[in-house]
């Protein structure tokens, strides 16, 4: 089944959802695309938070542990790593617009901290450490409300009462209750008019009117934790319960229909809790997939050695060799971003996109490197000169057949003004141009080369 995955506006969205699955699966992120789940890592995590051009994903980091921390991405991978010695069993995260806001369930406290990991302030509850089992918080017309186990006083004084409905959602500030009756709650959020609230250990969704009522609720399966709302369903993290695990139960999404409140499909992720979903903008979500991966050269050459680790070879040298290729196996698409004109003679940065239409690997490796360059031929209105071979880029990584990367190569102009065919493609050296093999193999563009400006 194909789930529409999208929030009021015209961008593609994916559901992120934060993991965890202590001494059985393990933790980790996955996403779903409507169509898939995929696994992005394994690092066991709690909250999740999306603002409009980063993510702030909080790692598990269990009391016994001590401290926190948390990964902040942007569309190319992680930002920052932030090391929150003050956070104690960190759950959940909020964005005021200048500070993260999470919850310290351990010290039973609420902390804002500054993009750079420093505590600008802290709110604390009344009694021991983790006697309210603080977890989820939100932000509702500028106001922030939190989820409780319950007003306890000693150090876990919520353990055996779970179902004893004192959980509720608070406004910090004030504290006027706008939910309660709850059952060790997760996530609330408030939408369509209602808060809407995860009865976690009932395994329900419930909403509730403005009185605090129970206005509808869907019952759903194991332990719901994780509450995302897209335009037309509303996504449901179901665990697995802690004590009912007898073999491997896999924890699932469950997909609600917003305006019914009925079940309408579930999505199975491989881990056996999930702590938080999140919608995020597609290229955003496409920064947390990337991760720490933000060097190419890095990473290819981790990959490499981890090739050779995994078959138990500590090599000397760690790149694959490249041997000649065959005029057939010497196959691309090129696609470039180019300037509107050059300056003659002026060293330029351009992006460009090479996928590779072979059943070959190609590298830029001894003894015959496949590189990225270009050639500057001449039209009918070119001045003269010879025809001028570029400069050779290395490939940032090993290209599979079919795989697409995306990089930057410096292009030098030619000294002179006038109108040039400009061709990107493949260079094997001791070998030959890839578009003099295959004419569908290299990006050619006319150009105009203008005189440098003064300077």
């Amino acid at each position: 089944m194909s789930l529409s995955i999208s929030v009021d506006s015209d961008e593609e969205f994916v559901l992120l959802a934060s993991c965890a699955g202590d001494e059985d699966t393990g933790g980790g992120l996955c996403s779903f695309d409507g169509r898939k789940v995929e696994t992005i890592d394994r690092v066991s995590s709690a909250g999740l938070c999306v603002t409009q051009d980063r993510i702030f994903r909080l790692l598990r980091t269990p009391l016994m542990t001590g401290g926190g921390e948390m990964l902040i991405y942007d569309s190319r991978g992680v930002k920052n790593y932030l090391r929150v010695d003050e956070l104690a069993d960190g759950h959940y995260i909020a964005w005021d617009g200048r500070h993260v806001v999470v919850a310290s369930t351990g010290t039973n406290s609420i902390l804002w901290l500054t993009p750079g990991g420093e505590v600008a302030r802290v709110w604390r509850a009344p009694g021991e450490d983790d006697s309210w089992h603080l977890n989820d918080l939100t932000f509702h017309e500028g106001r922030l409300y939190v989820c409780a186990f319950g007003n306890y006083a000693g150090y876990r004084g919520y353990k055996g009462f779970e179902r004893h409905g004192h959980g509720h959602v608070f406004d910090l500030e004030n504290g006027r209750t706008v939910a309660s009756g709850l059952c060790a709650p997760h996530s609330p959020r408030f939408f369509d008019g209602y808060w809407s609230v995860c009865n976690s250990m009932n395994g329900e969704l419930v909403q509730f009117d403005a009185p605090g009522r129970i206005r509808r609720s869907v019952e759903l399966a194991g332990f719901t934790r994780g509450l995302a709302i897209g335009d037309r369903y509303v996504f449901v993290g179901e665990s697995s319960r802690r004590s009912d695990r007898g073999g491997v139960r896999r924890a699932t999404i469950a997909v609600i229909d917003r305006e019914t409140f009925e079940l309408v499909d579930r999505v199975g992720v491989p881990f056996q809790e999930i702590s938080d979903l999140a919608l995020a903008p597609a290229g955003l979500a496409a920064g947390a997939s990337n991760g720490f991966r933000t060097n190419h050269m890095r990473t290819s050459e981790q990959d490499q050695l981890s090739l050779f680790r995994e078959i138990g070879i500590n090599p000397q040298c760690i790149w694959a060799s490249s041997d000649p290729l065959a005029p057939e196996q010497c196959r691309v698409r090129v696609e470039a971003s180019l300037p509107a004109e050059f300056d003659a003679g002026k060293l330029t940065l351009i992006s460009c996109a090479i996928t590779n239409r072979s059943e070959c690997f190609y590298c830029s490796a001894i003894p015959n490197p496949v590189y990225i360059s270009y050639k500057w031929q001449l039209t009918e209105r070119s001045p003269a000169m010879d025809h001028q071979e570029g400069l050779r880029t290395s490939l940032p990584r090993m290209l599979a057949p079919a795989e697409t990367l995306t990089c930057r190569i410096e292009v030098l102009p030619p000294p002179l003004a006038g109108e040039f065919l400009l061709t990107i493609t493949l260079v094997q050296e001791g070998v030959g141009w890839f578009d003099e093999f295959d004419p569908c193999s290299g990006f050619s563009c006319l150009m105009q080369i203008k005189e440098p400006a003064n300077l």
